[in-house]
């Protein structure tokens, strides 16, 4: 996957929308796998990012109004805690 994700589809959402984004859930997008330092960076407003996976730090850094969720795989024997 791209780690740039978050930037490279805010860039293009901006061009036509503006600093405002998009309403909120206007787009979500699934992945699997893992997401690296700049998956979400500057996300925009409207995107919904969920990563099945995992991610390690500065996930969404300079996060723009975009939410990002990760989800611990199915399969993982990892217990997960908040």
């Amino acid at each position: 996957m791209d780690r740039a994700f978050g930037a490279i589809i805010s860039n293009e959402i901006s061009k036509i929308y503006g600093a405002q984004g998009l309403p909120d859930n206007t787009l979500k997008v699934n992945f699997t796998g893992s997401a690296g330092q700049s998956f979400a960076a500057f996300a925009t407003k409207g995107l919904n990012l969920v990563i099945n996976g995992n991610t390690n730090d500065y996930l969404g850094k300079g996060l723009s109004g975009a939410k990002v969720a990760v989800k611990v795989p199915e399969e993982a024997t990892i217990v997960p805690r908040r």
